[in-house]
């Protein structure tokens, strides 16, 4: 009943086994107590009281030991070898949560001679309450580490919405419209439109790798960046400039993450209905003639971050009424369904294919129902982004 009174208070791991080991050499009337708590990948919480008389080499041979034979171990006089000239007695006790030997209660030097049948059965009660409060803490640190998780991923997702552009511009010549779908983890998804009156108008899409606020911080960085890159009068101010420009100067962030981003851009040349474009590693983009078949242009650039000089190329199109292209992120060739089948790269250029002759809006919004529906069920794991730009009169 004390022990129980004096360890409800506490949730965190750091403080149950302190009062754990306080209480024990309180209660058992020993002169010290040890508590070894054995982590993931090996890792080896040691808890003492008062301040430890051993190396932790040490009390990690005794956690080994209670290990191999599985049950409470006694030790005293010559058993302890000439290593411990002041320990006179050591009582070890197996710590289990749900049947599995988590820790290690020692008992060291108990006080007016050898520890008693007594002694032991209250040291293996003490034990069985300690993986109780073991047992507590871990769920209460689950608990913490998935509040804490969420919170970032609502502000990871906030930091990326609020970003993205509520509505296409009006582009003479053009049909516009984009839209992203979050998924159930939150990535670096991002799209924008960058029209200014003295430069043509320019799209960008790109896909930060990686998950969370990382991601969405990184998504930010590279959204400032290329419109500070594409803010210039200067007609050097091309996609492929852009690309080059934004990994000198975000290779060494992404780097430290070990993180990288794809991202297309493209600007649109009025006078002869041309879409000048580079891509720097970004996959899907498709691009369907009236009438003709749809087909990928080819990622022929490197990714930001991957390279301290980044290699991308302009390459020119031509955009006539009533041809389509199609800037997606992973998300939607990625979709999978129940069967673990990806939904890819064919199915989608052949339903570009087939609605080609709709509205940039519905075309963009009946891939996003079919992948949907493809993944009917299943948890995606990666947002889903579409920018549809279709060649219109003007």
């Amino acid at each position: 009943y004390d022990l129980t009174q004096a360890t409800r208070n506490y949730l965190t791991m750091e403080q149950i086994l302190h009062q754990l080991a306080f209480e024990t050499t309180r209660l058992v009337k020993v002169e010290g107590t040890f508590l070894l708590l054995q982590g993931t990948a090996g890792h080896l919480t040691i808890e003492h009281y008062p301040e430890p008389k051993m190396e932790n080499s040490t009390l990690r041979g005794f956690l080994e030991r209670v290990q191999t034979v599985g049950h409470a171990v006694l030790l005293n006089g010559d058993q302890l070898g000439d290593r411990h000239p002041d320990l006179h007695n050591l009582l070890l006790m197996p710590v289990r949560v749900s049947g599995e030997l988590v820790a290690t209660l020692g008992l060291l030097n108990k006080i007016g001679g050898d520890f008693t049948s007594p002694n032991i059965k209250l040291a293996r009660a003490i034990a069985e309450h300690a993986g109780a409060r073991i047992e507590n803490a871990i769920l209460y640190q689950q608990q913490l580490d998935s509040a804490r998780m969420q919170t970032e991923m609502e502000l990871a997702q906030n930091v990326q919405l609020n970003l993205l552009p509520e509505a296409a511009p009006h582009v003479e010549g053009l049909d516009l419209w984009a839209g992203s779908r979050p998924a159930s983890q939150v990535g670096g998804d991002f799209f924008d439109f960058i029209n200014r009156p003295d430069n043509p108008f320019m799209v960008a899409v790109g896909d930060v790798s990686g998950k969370g606020m990382p991601a969405a911080m990184l998504m930010t960085m590279m959204r400032t960046v290329i419109r500070s890159k594409s803010s210039s009068t200067s007609s050097e101010v091309t996609p492929e400039r852009i690309i080059d420009r934004s990994n000198d100067e975000l290779y060494q962030d992404f780097t430290e993450l070990s993180m990288f981003a794809t991202v297309f851009v493209a600007q649109y040349l009025p006078e002869g209905k041309q879409l000048r474009y580079a891509n720097a590693g970004h996959s899907p983009v498709i691009f369907c003639p009236q009438g003709g078949e749809a087909r990928l242009l080819e990622a022929d650039g490197t990714a930001i971050g991957i390279l301290p000089t980044s290699f991308s190329e302009n390459h020119l199109l031509d955009i006539c009424p009533g041809d389509v292209m199609v800037i997606a992120t992973d998300g939607i060739n990625e979709a999978r369904n129940e069967n673990d089948e990806l939904f890819g790269y064919d199915q989608l250029l052949r339903l570009v294919e087939k609605l080609a002759h709709l509205p940039a809006k519905e075309i963009a919004e009946e891939i996003f129902r079919t992948a949907r529906e493809f993944g009917a069920g299943q948890a995606q794991d990666d947002d889903q982004t579409l920018v549809v730009l279709k060649g219109a009169q003007g």
